[in-house]
């Protein structure tokens, strides 16, 4: 596949099918039941989102889809923080298309919306384990930091979402970090 055909965009309220709103969710779900199997029953209790705040973060033009010829191989949701600070997050790449540009590619689309639409900064939250360095966290934290992205804070998962904290299997904080657009 040609990796340089990568297109993001937002989609509008109708011109995403039923069928591909429930395979980004599927996706977003996949992704983060993998990556985070550690932090996560596996019984049924937690999934990452659902088609219902799917289809809301359509309906608010918040959701960030890539496509390669026609197929959604990635997706992120952003949205508004404050006035100047908007975030991201739920950033996924299909797993068998990692490593050929996509999440370079939903990130230089966030950045460039980010811009158009007059945010000074933009923000993002990577859970991880206390008690262990995650591997997929580490080079996450690594790829955000080399993309000019300073960690700004620490926080429990129960400080941000305080009904799912119970779910989790083992402690968590979110790093959030931010990323200056001021030129």
């Amino acid at each position: 596949m040609d990796y340089k055909k990568i297109v993001t965009r937002f989609p509008g309220e109708n011109e995403l099918s039923s069928k591909e709103i429930t395979d980004i969710v599927e996706l977003i779900n996949k992704v983060y039941l993998t990556s985070e199997s550690d932090f996560w029953p596996h019984n049924g209790d937690y999934q990452r989102t659902t088609i219902d705040e799917v289809t809301a973060f359509i309906i608010k033009k918040e959701l960030l889809v890539a496509t390669l010829k026609d197929f959604v191989v990635g997706a992120a949701h952003v949205y508004p923080v404050k006035d100047d600070i908007c975030g991201f997050g739920m950033l996924v790449t299909s797993p068998q298309h990692r490593k050929k540009g996509i999440g370079s590619a939903l990130i230089k689309a966030i950045e460039n919306w980010a811009m158009t639409n007059k945010y000074q900064t933009i923000q993002l939250e990577l859970l991880k384990p206390t008690t262990y360095q995650h591997p997929e966290k580490k080079f996450l934290k690594q790829w955000y930091t080399s993309l000019n992205y300073q960690l700004i804070s620490s926080t429990t998962y129960a400080d941000l979402y305080p009904n799912q904290a119970h779910l989790l299997k083992i402690p968590c904080t979110f790093d959030v970090y931010q990323k200056n657009l001021k030129k």
